[in-house]
């Protein structure tokens, strides 16, 4: 039967399985920890509509230029994977694989390495000092045990996508097994406040209820072809599957085999290659025909073969996702309402986002979600004036205009064929059209998650008559994104004090902008930084000069810069007796 968007996102329900918390350590000797949960919305409804890439002018399931064979360890010589990592026994599978995924795609863009921070992901998907930003209720929880847990390919999209992340793996490091909470609990209270290094472009929302084995609309034939396609081009694909430790054949010569047919999913893996050939006969329960998938597990390096295993095709899979990734722009900011994202749909084709600029810069691209395969857009810029508008996004003064079409459902960046100039404090809007009738938006979810409806989203039917976002009860999921004409810089570079002598000194930027500080070397013995003003004070103990790097948080990301403390003895005073 043929599902429709609304009527999946009516009744789509959402089951939390195993490992939302930490299994214990009795159970860690026969089952891993896993994590996945399901996605907010049920995108099964794709397989009607395959995407079509590019030059290929068709379905891409109907080209048949794929190898027999193909391995991202090995293409040509060269490695387009990081290395096996290891979650622990904490639900995080899904941060896993979607950072590696991401690792993936920037090796294969750049051919360079890259260690990506899990726990960034994990813990400040739930957490975040600014509590509409955050899925779920665990922003009360402080422990690891507590806070990290299920999850699924939409929340690193929501957090990536509003340029919170993703940071290196050396700012915040994952607890190994074993370790204590404490130790790696982070000290920050908001993800951003780490510097992040990368920016996430696009998110390809793949043929979800991935069936091994053809059916009426060769859903399998269809998923297997994009998938296969898509780790060619762009690297690792996430995918979710159940996992039970009873399924798995590790007495094979030909590797560690898994298939089981079960329709559940409860782990997120990446699908790293595939092999045509892989025979049935190497799995406990035979499937109905030879091929594996290639799969990149999270359990380190001691599990399957160095952490790998093979997967039939026959397998059942949900969630295929490709993440693409590019170098941060640290100039660059972020206007956006919908802080965790896509998680329901709104009835019309039009929404629109007014912002109000915060500096003088400059628009240059556009955030959106778009709820299916091959859908077509119109996204326009206009100039609004100097206050929010209350009934329509329409302004006087048309800026940009940008169409095209995207081929995966998921989120996509727009890039403004010239940049649109903004001046501080102008108000600007971004009306989008798409070729579809729902249009994704953020609201209230039946998972927990808490939405703060804010001032400046609009919803249409026919692009003329405007309701407001709060008679929606929904954010429009549409993002500006400016870069300033110049980066500011640390303006202080030196102080000179005496030591015993009260010290009084404050770190600025050249831009005298606000900033929330951090010094990430000791200052010298005697001295503090109030972190919210930059002010230094203190009675410096000891002569010395001593170099300080710090960095700035601000509002279009953070800027280091290095002081020197240069603390002198107290001169001698010569004192006469006559």
């Amino acid at each position: 039967m043929r599902k429709t968007l609304l009527n999946i996102f009516i009744t789509a329900t959402f089951i939390i399985v195993m490992a939302c918390s930490p299994i214990t350590a009795s159970e860690a000797v026969t089952e891993q920890a896993t994590g996945y949960i399901s996605t907010p919305i049920d995108l099964s409804y794709l397989s009607d509509n395959p995407p079509i890439e590019g030059d290929r002018r068709a379905p891409i399931y109907m080209d048949s230029a794929l190898p027999a064979k193909y391995d991202l360890r090995n293409v040509s010589g060269k490695s387009y994977l990081t290395p096996v990592k290891d979650q622990s026994t904490y639900g995080t599978c899904w941060a896993f694989a979607s950072i590696g995924a991401m690792e993936s795609n920037y090796k294969k863009k750049t051919g360079n390495d890259i260690d990506l921070s899990e726990l960034h992901l994990a813990w400040f998907t739930f957490k975040n000092a600014d509590k509409s930003k955050v899925f779920g209720s665990k922003s009360s929880k402080n422990t690891l045990s507590a806070v990290l847990g299920g999850g699924n390919s939409f929340y690193p999209a929501a957090l990536y996508s509003r340029l919170d992340g993703p940071v290196l793996e050396e700012d915040l490091p994952y607890p190994p097994r074993n370790a204590s909470e404490s130790s790696y609990t982070p000290s920050e209270t908001t993800p951003e406040a780490y510097e992040r290094v990368l920016r996430l472009t696009d998110v390809y929302y793949l043929n979800f209820d991935y069936d091994g084995g053809p059916d009426s609309i060769g859903s399998s034939e269809t998923s297997m072809a994009i998938i296969k396609h898509r780790i060619m081009d762009t690297g690792a694909v996430v995918a979710s599957y159940q996992s039970t430790e009873s399924a798995y054949n590790k007495t094979t010569s030909n590797g560690t085999a898994y298939y089981t047919t079960s329709k559940s999913t409860n782990h997120a893996i990446q699908i790293v290659g595939w092999d045509d050939n892989y025979s049935a006969s190497n799995f406990k329960t035979k499937p109905s025909r030879d091929g594996a998938w290639l799969i990149k597990n999270s359990w380190g390096t001691w599990w399957g073969d160095s952490g790998y295993f093979w997967m039939s095709y026959d397998q059942y899979l949900r969630d295929g996702t490709a993440f693409i990734v590019e170098e941060a722009n640290s100039t660059m900011k972020a206007y956006y309402y919908d802080a965790i994202g896509w998680n329901g749909n709104n009835y019309g084709a039009y929404a629109a986002n007014v912002f109000k600029s915060e500096r003088s810069e400059k628009l240059i691209e556009a955030g959106i979600y778009v709820p299916n395969n091959n859908t077509g857009y119109e996204l326009t810029v206009y100039k609004v004036g100097n206050s929010m508008p209350t009934s329509s996004p329409i302004g006087s003064t048309k800026a940009a205009t940008k169409k095209g079409s995207f081929s995966y459902a998921g989120y996509h960046t727009i890039t403004f064929d010239t940049p649109v100039n903004l001046n501080e404090g102008e108000y600007f809007s971004l009306v989008l059209k798409l070729d579809t009738t729902y249009m994704p938006v953020e609201n209230n979810d039946i998972m927990g998650t808490s939405v703060k409806i804010e001032t400046g989203s609009f919803f249409s039917y026919n692009g003329t008559s405007w309701t407001t976002g709060s008679s929606a009860k929904a954010n429009a999921c549409i993002k500006a994104f400016t870069v300033a004409d110049t980066k500011p810089t640390v303006s202080t570079t030196s102080f000179t004090g005496y030591a015993g002598y009260a010290f009084s000194g404050t770190l600025e930027l050249s831009d005298k902008t606000q900033a929330t500080w951090k010094a990430l070397d000791t200052l010298p013995k005697g001295l503090k930084l109030n972190t919210k003003t930059g002010a230094i004070t203190g009675k410096p103990s000891a002569a010395g000069s001593t170099d300080v790097e710090v960095r700035a948080l601000t509002s279009v990301g953070i800027i280091s810069g290095t002081v020197t403390f240069n603390i002198f003895a107290p001169k001698a005073v010569k004192v006469e007796v006559t």
